[in-house]
């Protein structure tokens, strides 16, 4: 049975990160992050997604409730928000999330237009 730090831990080597470099992604110690695969301890709900948004993948397989690693695009731009989390430190979680919610209005009222256009067009 592949545990929960064993995928994480393939993951990271498909896309050839450290430990010390996902340690540092993630803003905590190397060894802090080698406990996490090694299965010593469970990441809270918060790190597991920042893990996953690291490793490109969804919780779900993380978690071994599926063996489809890929991302499933939902309707709403939840990949902005996962960008957000995982490549912005010098954003503040609020910040973060202002931004994450002004996109989502931006990336609605975008395709809103997209389609009034063609209707317009007759398409």
């Amino acid at each position: 049975m592949t545990t929960l730090g064993d995928r994480i831990k393939n993951q990271r080597m498909k896309f050839k990160f450290t430990q010390a470099e996902m340690a540092e992604k993630l803003n905590m110690g190397r060894a802090n992050y080698s406990h996490i695969e090694n299965n010593r301890v469970i990441p809270s709900s918060s790190d597991l997604e920042k893990i996953a948004d690291i490793l490109k993948t969804n919780t779900d397989y993380l978690l071994g409730r599926t063996d489809d690693p890929s991302i499933v695009i939902s309707e709403t731009p939840n990949s902005i928000k996962a960008w957000l989390r995982a490549g912005n430190p010098d954003l503040s979680d609020e910040e973060k999330e202002d931004l994450a919610n002004e996109l989502e209005d931006y990336f609605k009222i975008r395709k809103q237009r997209i389609l009034r256009e063609r209707d317009k067009r007759g398409e």
